[in-house]
Formats: C-alpha cells, structure tokens, sequence
C-alpha cells in the first residue's frame, strides 16, 4: 500500500449492473481499490495505514492483471470473465511455471477479487451493503469511506474433504465485517446470526 493521500474517486452505483470483458472487471477493480475503505489494522506507530491505492499504483496494478491475461492467451479486450479463466490463472502460480506463463499469487488474488465484485455488483453477499451506499453514509465528519471487501470461502477450508482443492464457485467478497463474524460458521447460520444482530441492533436505536 502507499503512504497515505487523499483521493477524489467516489464509488459508482453503475457498478451494480456486472461488465463482461476481463479489460472492463480489471479498469473497474483498480478504480474501486483508488477509494477510500475502512480498515482495522495500523501501523506500529498506531498511525492508520493507508486506505486506498494512488492513481499510479492502480494503473501499475492494472497493466499487471492485463500482462498475466496474455500469457495465460487470453485477449482482454474480448475475452468475456469466467470462473474458467480464475482456474486457469490459479494454475499458473508457483517457481515451476515459467516466468513467461506465470501469474504471480499476488496478482491471481486481485483477479478472483475483480471477478466476484464484478459478479455481486460491488455488494456484500450476506449484509447487502454496497460500496457506493456505505461511502455516502454519515461518518462523524470523518472523510467518506466505502467497504473493505475480502474474499470469503462459503464452505471454509476446514469443511472441505479436500482443502487445497480450487474451487471458484466457493468464493464470494464480503465485507470485511460480515467475513470476520462468518468465521468458521456454514453459510445458513451465519445469515441467522446476522439476522439476529440486526433485530438487537434495532431495538437498541
């Protein structure tokens, strides 16, 4: 992440309608990674770390994600997202794929990121809040923020009969709050669970 700096790239509600070709997930992704998000962690001083990408680096970002599409073969302008081609790149990582054909770990995370925030329309999965909702809400004078998403594992690792196996269809971004309380939890209770915080969240007001 870069130091910190102030942005003016808000998110945009046009999100919600998914794009198709993997230039438009990748040009959408870097521009929501430019705004700023709400983050738990600082730095050792106890200083905030930074929120959000500079312009440079989202654009450094991008030319990264559209390199890797071509040595995978594929044509970014054209070719529509699938949950085939994040197979494809997940296969690419590692010191035994060569330089010339590989997607670095790094970079293959920023794709499954891109193509499930594509897919949900920048919503979270389980509290249906979204980028754009959450920045445009009241925050105590403080500068607007948007949501933290992470990737979420419906059936968590330790549920699977087979953990190191790749699966996409696996994966949602949820906001970082709604993956912290899911932890462990299957899918169905954790939705009860939120339910449940929800109804004490609105008797408390």
């Amino acid at each position: 992440m870069a130091k910190h700096h102030v942005s003016n790239v808000i998110p945009d509600p046009a999100w919600a309608t998914p794009v198709s070709t993997w230039r438009a997930v990748i040009e959408r992704y870097t521009t929501f990674l430019q705004v700023p998000t709400w983050r738990a962690s600082v730095k050792r001083g106890g200083e905030e770390k930074a929120t959000c990408l500079s312009a440079s680096e989202a654009e450094g970002l991008k030319d990264q994600m559209l390199r890797a599409l071509e040595r995978a073969g594929t044509q970014p302008q054209k070719a529509r997202a699938s949950l085939d081609d994040l197979a494809e790149l997940w296969s690419r990582r590692g010191r035994n794929i060569a330089r010339s054909k590989r997607c670095p770990s790094k970079i293959q995370t920023h794709f499954q990121r891109a193509f499930l925030l594509n897919a949900s329309g920048y919503t979270c999965p389980y509290c249906r809040r979204t980028a754009w909702g959450v920045y445009a809400e009241e925050c105590g004078g403080a500068p607007g923020r948007t949501l933290r998403f992470e990737i979420d594992h419906r059936i968590t690792r330790r549920r699977l009969k087979d953990p190191g196996r790749f699966d996409p269809k696996n994966l949602v971004a949820a906001c970082r709050s709604c993956n912290v309380i899911k932890a462990e939890m299957l899918e169905h209770s954790f939705l009860l669970e939120l339910a449940s915080l929800g109804r004490a969240v609105n008797r408390t007001r």
